[in-house]
């Protein structure tokens, strides 16, 4: 686990969970939109044979001790949501608010097989690596990005630059394996915000509406965009983010 400070400023803090393969690169744009305040990105990377959820929160809860974040709000992004909703309810204290974007409730997710995916994985590896970016990317992007040369450009060169490591992305998948197989308890009573895209083809827009039912105070914004809605339209995500907090400290 890499744990890195973004930007520093007085005003709220955030704590940035990316998603599967793409990691902290996914997220640097919404961080840079994030003014006036103490942005910090969690990247999931391993040395570790084991993998344990209780293990995970709480090497993160101690990271972010020694750096003075005791009190933030949580944004995760695709799986990161997965982690971000297991971390709010273990350390429900430090979490003012949880941001969950283009994610899901693990469980709602049935289609997923730790098997398939290693099997997918394994696939990608094999390909030349320009392959391998564009086939990752491609189903993560609008068309209208996918049609935008110098968009896309932009999203290889940055994948290109952060390639993903095999066993980096082999711990995520088995940390979406105990995720996806572990019930999850309501105990986070908190404020939430869900940001999605209806043109999601990774987790459909259905599944991260029905985040409601799990939490039903959660206000709900849609998007355009991707899966990658985040990168694609992050100036949009920044500001409903900060409204959004903005009017939970007033309240």
């Amino acid at each position: 686990m890499i744990v890195r400070t973004i930007r520093e400023g007085d005003g709220p803090t955030y704590v940035l969970l990316p998603g599967y393969m793409f990691d902290a690169w996914s997220l640097e744009k919404l961080a840079s939109k994030l003014s006036n305040s103490h942005v910090i990105i969690v990247e999931h990377t391993t040395d570790n044979a084991i993998v344990n959820l209780s293990l995970w929160a709480n090497e993160l809860s101690n990271r972010l001790s020694n750096i003075d974040a005791d009190k933030f709000y949580l944004v995760g992004y695709s799986m990161g949501g997965w982690l971000a909703q297991y971390y709010a309810q273990s350390h429900s204290d430090s979490v003012e608010g949880l941001i969950l974007c283009g994610t899901c409730w693990a469980n709602d997710f049935s289609k997923f097989s730790a098997t398939n995916w290693v099997d997918f994985l394994d696939y990608l590896y094999s390909l030349e690596r320009h392959t391998f970016v564009k086939i990752s990317l491609w189903n993560s992007l609008s068309c209208v990005s996918k049609s935008d040369q110098a968009y896309m450009s932009e999203v290889q060169n940055l994948m290109n630059s952060n390639f993903p490591k095999y066993q980096d992305c082999l711990y995520q998948i088995k940390l979406m394996e105990l995720l996806v197989n572990r019930d999850l308890i309501l105990s986070f009573d908190k404020k939430i915000l869900i940001l999605y895209s209806n043109h999601d083809l990774v987790i459909p827009a259905s599944l991260s509406r029905n985040l409601v039912k799990h939490y039903p105070l959660a206000y709900t914004y849609s998007l355009d965009g991707g899966h990658l809605f985040v990168h694609e339209n992050a100036t949009e995500c920044s500001r409903i983010i900060k409204g959004w907090v903005g009017d939970v400290c007033c309240t």
